[in-house]
């Protein structure tokens, strides 16, 4: 039997500080059958000539250069050229261990599963993230725990999993929209099946400045109104699939509609805009919102809509907001 092939897809953008360290991680990998699919989203910096350099020396690198679009227009394009039997994703100010590949082929083939769920070590802080134990879960289990979001590592992240080729046959990242790692949950209802596994084996470069993962991107309104729109997608998802999980699912949105509004600044349009689009989703599910625990605040939001408006609107501007939302 010949050896899979297993497709690296890497994501550059304006990383020329990380990118040598990355793709020399993924060169120099102990299982050699891959083809690392580098994109280069419109880089500005030398993040570009850097990728032509590589590319040039390693016969199993393909390059694209393509206009700014994003991270899932470029993860798309990784995606439409993938030839592999297997698929990974590497963002490139990240980097992995020398088994990123082989260690979750053969536990792949070991425990006859099509997704891998790898442990992984936040940087700088050298903090590592692993399981309590390794086991195999079934899809249902695994959605529970990213609703929830109670397992140190089974998040939404598409780069601490190793996936069939076949579970990204139907599935592509929604363009123009942030948070696009929230659609994780349709190649794990496709895979049945996932092996969790406490190998470390991606270190994560946490709170980088330019990141859509620092604290001052998260807070943007723009990024909290897609993640917002991917979950009711999701909501939508697991009514049709995973009925009995609908309740907790409406539960958790509804902790993180309380979380989101507190950032807006809602004298601004566009910020008023998706604080309107939460509490209409929070209406939408009256009769469980107030069958919780009395929270004054979730109280006022379906009961008395104007009164809160009015105090929201008033309540001293916390965090400067940019505009990214779209039309």
């Amino acid at each position: 039997m010949l050896d899979p092939l297993i497709s690296v897809i890497v994501l550059v953008y304006n990383v020329e500080k990380y990118l040598h360290r990355c793709l020399d991680s993924i060169i120099h990998q102990t299982y050699t059958n891959i083809e690392i699919l580098i994109v280069d989203d419109g880089s500005t910096d030398h993040s570009g000539i850097i990728c032509d350099e590589y590319a040039g020396n390693d016969s199993r690198i393909k390059l694209i250069h393509q206009s700014n679009q994003g991270l899932s227009a470029a993860r798309n394009a990784g995606l439409d050229i993938a030839t592999g039997d297997y698929i990974m994703f590497v963002d490139s100010d990240d980097w992995v261990e020398p088994s990123f590949c082989e260690t979750p082929l053969l536990l792949a083939l070991q425990h006859q599963v099509e997704l891998v769920n790898f442990s992984y070590r936040y940087m700088p802080m050298n903090r590592i993230l692993k399981p309590d134990k390794t086991k195999v879960i079934t899809s249902e289990e695994h959605i529970k725990h990213l609703i929830l979001n109670d397992e140190i590592t089974l998040k939404n992240y598409v780069w601490n999993k190793f996936y069939s080729r076949r579970l990204f046959q139907s599935v592509r990242f929604p363009v123009g929209k942030l948070c696009e790692d929230n659609i994780c949950y349709i190649p794990i209802h496709l895979a049945r099946r996932t092996y969790i596994s406490d190998a470390i084996l991606y270190n994560y470069t946490h709170n980088r400045p330019e990141s859509l993962t620092s604290p001052f991107n998260w807070c943007k309104s723009g990024t909290r109104y897609d993640l917002f729109e991917i979950r009711k997608d999701r909501l939508a998802f697991i009514s049709t699939h995973y009925p009995h999980l609908t309740e907790i699912h409406i539960l958790q949105q509804m902790k993180d509609i309380k979380d989101s509004v507190l950032h807006f600044n809602i004298r601004h349009k566009d910020d008023r805009r998706v604080y309107n689009k939460m509490l209409d989703f929070l209406c939408e599910h009256r009769e469980l919102v107030l069958s919780q625990p009395y929270d004054r605040r979730m109280y006022y939001y379906v009961k008395h809509r104007w009164i809160a408006m009015i105090y929201d609107y008033l309540r001293p501007k916390r965090i400067k907001n940019v505009n990214l939302i779209p039309n």
